[in-house]
Order: C-alpha cells, then sequence, then structure tokens
C-alpha cells in the first residue's frame, strides 16, 4: 500500500556538549519525511528525505574549536524496486546526496547511487554503491580549515537480521 509518514525530534541540553573547562548549550532537531508507493506494474517507489539542525551555545559557539558538528544536515534518497523476481529477490536501483552545512567549517557533500537486491525485504539483502565526495576525507573533526579531496569508492554490503 502507500506511505507517507512525517517525524519530528528536538533535544536540548544545558552543557550538554564540549568540555567541562568550555561547556556548550546543545539543541537539535530533526524532520524526516518518508513516502512509498505501489505502482501499477507491482514496482515501488520510495522517497526519503532528511534535514537535521544542530546548534551549540556557549563559549566557543560557532567557532568549531570543540570539533563537534553545528550547522544544517541534508539527505534524500529515491528508491525503486523494480516487478517481478530475478532469482529469490528484486533489485532496486537507488540515488542519494548528503550535504553537511556546517557553522564554521567547510561545507561536505556526497553523491551516491546503487543497486540493492532484496531477498527478504529489510531481513536480508546485498547493496553495491557508488559514493562521490568529501565525507569521508574531511573527516568528523568540523574546525575551519578542514579540506578534503572529493573521492570515489565502489562499497559492497549485506544486511542480514535474525
Amino acid at each position: 500500500g502507500d506511505i507517507l509518514t512525517v517525524a519530528f525530534a528536538a533535544q536540548y541540553e544545558q552543557d550538554g556538549a564540549g568540555t567541562q573547562a568550555q561547556p556548550a548549550d546543545f539543541t537539535g532537531y530533526s524532520v524526516d519525511l518518508l513516502g512509498e508507493t505501489t505502482l501499477g506494474n507491482g514496482a515501488v517507489a520510495t522517497v526519503e528525505a532528511q534535514y537535521k539542525r544542530f546548534e551549540l551555545d556557549g563559549n566557543d559557539s560557532g567557532t568549531g574549536t570543540l570539533g563537534m558538528f553545528e550547522g544544517d544536515a541534508y539527505t534524500g534518497t529515491a528508491l525503486y524496486l523494480m516487478p517481478g523476481k530475478v532469482g529469490i529477490g528484486q533489485l532496486q536501483p537507488y540515488v542519494r546526496y548528503t550535504n553537511n552545512d556546517g557553522n564554521g567549517t567547510p561545507n561536505r557533500d556526497e553523491y551516491e547511487a546503487g543497486l540493492n537486491y532484496i531477498i527478504d525485504g529489510h531481513n536480508a539483502r546485498v547493496s553495491l554503491m557508488y559514493q562521490y565526495g568529501d565525507i569521508a576525507t574531511k573527516g568528523r573533526t568540523y574546525s575551519a580549515g578542514r579540506a578534503g579531496d572529493d573521492v570515489h569508492a565502489i562499497k559492497i554490503g549485506f544486511q542480514m537480521q535474525i
């Protein structure tokens, strides 16, 4: 059947970030969207989107010296589950874009295209994906001078739940 879900989450913690010597208040919120529809031929089209906002308010607010992410993050994914089986599963090509737009740190983004082989829903699948961007090379240290190159990666993934 058709599905449309929207979720919202918010979090605040006084002195919840930083160090004991340099505490910062943490505020974060996110909005998630999932839409899925069954097409007339038995295929399924899915769209996922997410927006996150993280804010630090304290001694180093906006400078990135604590090395923590502060700013906006976006992800969007489109998937198409093809009708009919191929062997024991179904093919699902997809595309994804991720952007981390931090305050006081260079922007990071990544493009991804892949193919899932769905054997048993979320219980068993195999994935092949191609990624391009600088998220991996700039790392998780969010300082002002952080640099990284755009790189290519081909990955294989396996998911199995018991």
